[in-house]
């Protein structure tokens, strides 16, 4: 053993081999010596030589213990064979494959089994420890439940971490966390059982570590809270009913002024001789009456929408001018509603309905603190909705858990009659409520903070008893999102026309009909296809002519992601806006990432759709 180490070099071998040492090409690694590349010091590496000398010069499937350029110690199994002359040996060939990952992974899963196998095996929640890669180690029983497996076998062979997401970008993005901080605490994803349906768990993870500090692995565990999401929802539904009772009051009373308009107008017209500029009057008075209805119809109906969170860009200066709009019809004519608007803010990642429900909580207890019911109080007052822009330094030194370099802040504040500290200490407490029975649950405030906690969000409030309240809502505002100013409505007749040339890509074929039309009667010329692949190959073949792309996300054949991606790589500067009834917030932000230029939320909208093809194409 010892001449073998003393007296044998590496006399050929191929670049593969150098690679696996830590070298560019085999020239680097020929002429070292045996005991430069085994540590003579390791009792496995004399053992495995004297097998090897012990077997006539031969070893087949036999591990050694090398080291690399850098110093670090790999795994090889070995097949060698020698080469007698004279009876002696004059050379070694063989083949070595690295199995240093491979036994690190299994050494993982020997030391899980040993110190947490107890644990492991019984613990309710679900416990996974996989590879960077996605490759999954091990599973406990409780995870093979929530996954809807019969066997941790059957789990790992058909998944890998990735598929296990509901979305499998949510893997990527847990990664990028732990990587960074070594640490995930609750986060919040939905997975995929095996059966398709979906779950939603709150997943912490730790990093695995080798010797050198360096991850070799994740160790997840994730809890089931999907029932508890479906009361926290009913629970909301329930308080956003509440909230809407409230306002039921204002609502007849303006529906009855719109119907009384509607009514005497319409009398009016039936008067004889009723010259031609009355009855322009009267007919373009009930239109009004009729659309303020219908707004008044629509703007009750999106608050009290039940459905799933959908996270979005949100225009918060719309939202809030939206809120106000409603609150003027519906709020005692006592009560004087300002808005108070910063220009430029940017949007957010929220879910409107949920947004629109905490903001209307908060304007409802405003109303209530203004009521006027204590003695010697007139009711009435002024309620302020004011929205602005701050930056990290000036949020951080109200809340140390500030992240974001940007929030976008709502301001809710009234002239009422205030709180004393210790109804501020437990104001967000369920079912906490100084109004008297049957006119508040309680549920108010507490889902307040459960939209605020939802969105990563923070709260503070300023009041005093005999002062009035203010409630300010901070929003984080993500790294690649649009500045947007208020918009105002859109008529077809101020959006310009323009001669460019747009491939729409729409499978169904009356939209298809209903788009060229639209924009063929603003001077554009239009090119059909009628799903991913024609879309796809159409650009490809005319895309120098083609100055936009209009596409459904809905596509047969290839979808409407798949294609833009293809798109993006014949030409990473082209010009595409995705239309669809639904986008998904991660989705969205990764086509925002991507390089799309707008969305459409269907059904089109004319007035919309032109608006948003000219900004596209004029670089807005």
């Amino acid at each position: 053993i010892k001449l073998l180490y003393e007296t044998t070099y590496l006399a050929e071998c191929n670049d593969a081999m150098a690679q696996m040492y830590g070298y560019s090409k085999s020239k680097d690694l020929i002429g070292t010596r045996l005991c430069d590349l085994l540590p003579v010091e390791d009792r496995h590496n004399e053992e495995f030589l004297r097998q090897f000398i012990r077997a006539g010069y031969r070893i087949k499937d036999a591990e050694s213990h090398e080291i690399d350029k850098g110093g670090q110690l790999r795994i090889f199994m070995n097949n060698l064979l020698g080469v007698i002359e004279n009876n002696s040996l004059i050379r070694i060939w063989g083949i070595q494959r690295d199995i240093t990952e491979k036994r690190q992974s299994e050494n993982l899963l020997l030391q899980s089994e040993e110190k947490y196998r107890t644990l492991f095996e019984e613990s309710q929640d679900c416990i996974i420890i996989s590879e960077p890669n996605g490759t999954l180690i091990d599973i406990n029983p409780a995870g093979i439940r929530l996954f809807g497996y019969s066997s941790k076998e059957e789990l790992i062979s058909r998944n890998t971490a990735y598929d296990l997401y509901f979305d499998p970008n949510d893997r990527n993005r847990f990664k990028e966390s732990i990587d960074m901080d070594g640490i995930v605490k609750d986060l919040e994803v939905t997975i995929k059982r095996g059966d398709g349906q979906k779950r939603v768990v709150l997943e912490s993870s730790t990093v695995i570590r080798d010797a050198n500090n360096q991850i070799i692995g994740y160790r997840s565990f994730l809890r089931d809270i999907t029932e508890r999401k479906k009361l926290e929802e009913q629970l909301r539904q329930a308080q956003k009913m509440e909230s809407i009772g409230t306002l039921a009051g204002g609502v007849a009373h303006d529906f009855n002024n719109i119907l009384g308009i509607i009514m005497g107008y319409t009398s009016l017209l039936a008067t004889p001789g009723l010259g031609e500029a009355k009855t322009k009057q009267c007919i373009e008075t009930i239109q009004r009456a009729g659309q303020r209805g219908a707004d008044l119809v629509k703007q009750l109906l999106t608050f009290a929408r039940k459905g799933e969170p959908s996270f979005s860009s949100v225009n918060v200066n719309e939202t809030v001018n939206e809120l106000i709009k409603m609150l003027r019809q519906t709020f005692p004519r006592t009560i004087s509603i300002v808005g108070e608007f910063s220009d430029n803010i940017p949007s957010i990642v929220a879910d409107s309905s949920q947004l629109h429900q905490a903001l209307l909580n908060l304007c409802v207890n405003a109303r209530d603190a203004m009521a006027g019911d204590e003695p010697g109080r007139p009711g009435g007052g002024t309620l302020t909705i004011a929205t602005g822009l701050l930056k990290y330094r000036d949020v951080s030194i109200k809340f140390s858990d500030a992240k974001s370099n940007d929030y976008v802040f709502i301001e809710v504040r009234d002239t009422g009659i205030g709180m004393d500290e210790k109804t501020v200490g437990r104001m967000f407490e369920p079912f906490f409520t100084t109004k008297e029975i049957g006119k508040g649950t309680g549920l108010g405030l507490a889902v307040v903070y459960g939209v605020v906690k939802s969105h990563n969000a923070l709260v503070d409030v300023q009041s005093k008893k005999g002062m009035g309240t203010t409630f300010t809502l901070y929003f984080p505002v993500p790294q690649k999102i649009q500045y947007v100013e208020r918009s105002e409505e859109v008529f077809a007749d101020t959006i310009k026309s323009g001669n460019e040339t747009i491939l729409l890509v729409e499978d169904e074929d009356m939209l298809s009909l209903l788009l060229q039309q639209i924009l063929t009667e603003k001077g554009y010329k239009v090119i059909v296809a009628k799903d991913g692949e024609e879309g796809l190959e159409t650009y490809k073949n005319r895309r120098e002519e083609i100055d936009l792309i209009l596409s459904d996300m809905g596509l047969p054949r290839l979808g409407g992601y798949e294609m833009f991606m293809k798109i993006k790589e014949v030409n990473p500067k082209a010009k595409v806006i995705l239309a669809s009834g639904y986008f998904n917030p991660n989705l969205k932000m990764d086509l925002i990432n991507a390089g799309a230029k707008d969305f459409i939320q269907k059904p089109y909208v004319a007035e919309k759709v032109l608006a948003r093809v000219r900004e596209v194409l004029d670089g807005n």
